[in-house]
């Protein structure tokens, strides 16, 4: 009985640390604020988010929707295996955050919408962009935004 205790014991010590959250001081940032400026209720999602590339004709998530002149902090949460991470740490170069209509994503094929580029913003950002911006993005893409990369190019 003691060997499975201690065996249990070992087993839940990294279950226990690797959830804890690294988002412990201001230079560690798990998360993205996306502002949503608009009147109509976009979807926003990294490269690497299941919004993306795991699309199969049910709806979205709520976790990556952005309701009209509302705020939404989980669609760009940095987070693998339920641990979250530092963009500090993991960001290696530039993030690809995609902005979609709602409308689109109902009415066409996650095929078409690739095919035919139906992406309403795209942002290239680098962890230097993130940092100007205090970990805060916003469609349409505020003054701050004007020399970040993106596409369409700011207006």
């Amino acid at each position: 009985m003691r060997k499975f205790r201690i065996v249990l014991i070992l087993l839940l010590i990294p279950i226990i640390m690797g959830s804890r959250c690294e988002n412990d001081d201001e230079n560690c940032h798990d998360r993205i604020d996306f502002l949503n400026k608009t009147s109509r209720t976009l979807y926003v999602g990294s490269e690497d988010s299941a919004i993306l590339f795991r699309y199969n004709g049910s709806p979205y998530s709520d976790w990556y929707k952005a309701l009209p002149n509302e705020k939404n902090n989980t669609a760009l949460f940095n987070v693998m295996s339920g641990r979250s991470y530092c963009y500090e740490n993991t960001l290696k170069d530039t993030l690809y955050v995609f902005i979609f209509e709602e409308d689109v994503l109902a009415n066409h094929s996650w095929a078409d919408v690739v095919d035919k580029n139906l992406v309403l913003q795209r942002y290239n950002l680098s962890l230097q962009d993130l940092q100007q911006l205090n970990w805060q993005i916003s469609y349409p893409p505020s003054e701050l935004m004007k020399d970040m990369k993106m596409y369409p190019p700011f207006p």
